[in-house]
């Protein structure tokens, strides 16, 4: 497309320093961001984006910290405790679609603001829950916000990012979700002996509500967005925002601002196995189920399964934190193996070595409370950091033109098994099996993520 065409054809004029009439420029609004060095606005995106994950993650497992307490207070069965541990996890697989079209069509500002709220407010109101079906359904409506949050900072992250690291600060942006986990289990910790369980959703609740205004008035919307869908009017932001990541440069809302063209959603479901394809989508949907499955598994239940060993509730709480602090660390070193060695080889060792963890090495020592903590750590480690490489391997196996139905479905499999896993935690539990069983069961299925891992066609771009 050319600048004349890119400004819908008509002639613009714009003033040169000496005041001479020149064309309109032709600005094309990613490559502004690859080649502009990191600056303060970057630094604002990734914070914001950052603190929302925080708290994301925070809400999220929430439930799997307050859980045991609520379970005995209120007799909730293991599969009943199960499918309250997934309610939230349908939540996210819906607004995940719902919150992602309020972002195509107002913007991914108003989609994170909009996530942020609710799960806020239904997380605050969970507090309050006098009964199990009243606890079910706001666990459910937090679960809408979680999963619109989730896309809409990684979204913001990826096109704020210069493209030679976009892959470590999505990842950066990402580990907030695990250590909004790491945190909710330290808190949870203190106040639930001293003020009961409701003081960890009163914490969830506010703080999120608290970022809001922070959202509204420092937050800049999504270049990509204002771009495409913002019109005429958007033209002035667009090149305040360029201006600021770009000091040297000079824009004007007389500009032609374009940006390259992405893959469409929407496809169909056929185009996924054109052209060579079926292979790796169907080993890739293997890979997301399978992953997601025993990460929300072992997520959710270990407070639970330890209090169940004989765990007091607070130790129990500080022990399943190692969890998601494994995967903070994890995410952070696993970018940059991929980048040294290549998303497939790192992703199949992961998987391999966390099942090997799980089904052959805590069988032969047992679960001594020393070496049963290195278990949970390194599981964390390796599963919640390979789900963020498999993300980004996903979005370069497929062509451009059917990237985002691909992700798309792969990740709407992943949900699937995530919703999954802690409805078999319930019906595991209600057998009271070893907690060497658990592990097996956990280790098994990651075994079924390094196999389809390492049966993709995959070669990572140079």
């Amino acid at each position: 497309m050319s600048d004349h065409e890119c400004c819908g054809g008509v002639s613009a004029t714009t003033l040169a320093p000496e005041g001479s009439a020149v064309a309109p420029k032709g600005i094309d609004v990613v490559a502004v961001i690859d080649r502009a060095p990191i600056g303060r606005i970057h630094l604002l995106v990734l914070s914001i984006c950052f603190v929302a994950a925080l708290f994301d993650g925070f809400d999220l497992q929430a439930i799997a910290f307050t859980g045991p307490v609520i379970a005995q207070q209120w007799q909730i069965d293991p599969p009943a405790l199960g499918v309250l541990f997934s309610a939230a996890l349908v939540g996210m697989t819906m607004g995940a679609l719902g919150i992602g079209l309020v972002g195509d069509h107002f913007g991914r500002k108003a989609a994170l603001g909009l996530s942020v709220a609710l799960f806020g407010v239904f997380t605050l109101a969970a507090a309050g829950a006098t009964s199990y079906a009243e606890l079910l359904v706001y666990r459910f409506l937090t679960g809408l916000g979680v999963g619109g949050a989730i896309p809409s900072v990684t979204t913001l992250a990826a096109e704020y990012a210069p493209a030679r690291l976009r892959v470590m600060l999505i990842a950066v942006v990402s580990i907030g979700i695990p250590l909004g986990g790491v945190c909710g289990g330290v808190l949870a910790a203190q106040t639930i002996p001293i003020w009961g369980w409701e003081s960890v959703f009163y914490v969830g609740g506010i703080s999120p509500l608290l970022l809001l205004p922070v959202i509204g008035k420092m937050l800049p919307e999504s270049l990509h967005f204002l771009v495409t869908k913002g019109g005429e009017k958007a033209k002035a932001t667009v090149a305040r925002l360029l201006s600021r990541i770009d000091p040297s440069g000079r824009y004007s809302e007389r500009d032609c601002f374009v940006v390259p063209e992405v893959g469409r959603h929407g496809l169909a479901l056929t185009h996924l196995f054109d052209r060579g394809l079926a292979r790796n989508t169907l080993v890739l949907w293997l890979a997301f189920f399978a992953n997601l499955l025993a990460m929300y598994f072992l997520m959710t239940w270990l407070p639970a399964l330890l209090v169940g060993e004989g765990l007091v509730i607070s130790k129990a709480i500080n022990m399943s934190t190692l969890f998601s602090l494994g995967g903070a660390v994890g995410a952070l070193v696993l970018a940059h193996l991929m980048g040294r060695y290549g998303s497939r080889r790192m992703l199949t060792w992961f998987f391999a070595i966390a099942a090997l963890l799980c089904v052959v090495i805590i069988r032969l020592v047992g679960p001594s409370p020393l070496f049963l903590m290195g278990i949970i750590f390194s599981s964390g480690l390796l599963t919640i950091s390979a789900q963020v490489g498999l993300n980004a391997m996903a979005a370069g196996i497929y062509p451009v033109s059917v990237r985002a139905t691909g992700v798309g479905w792969a990740l709407g499999i992943g949900r699937v098994g995530a919703i999954t896993g802690p409805l078999i935690g319930g019906v595991l539990a209600s057998l009271q099996l070893e907690l060497q069983d658990y592990f097996l069961f956990f280790g098994l299925v990651l075994l079924l993520a390094a196999v389809g891992v390492a049966l993709t066609r995959y070669t990572d771009p140079s």
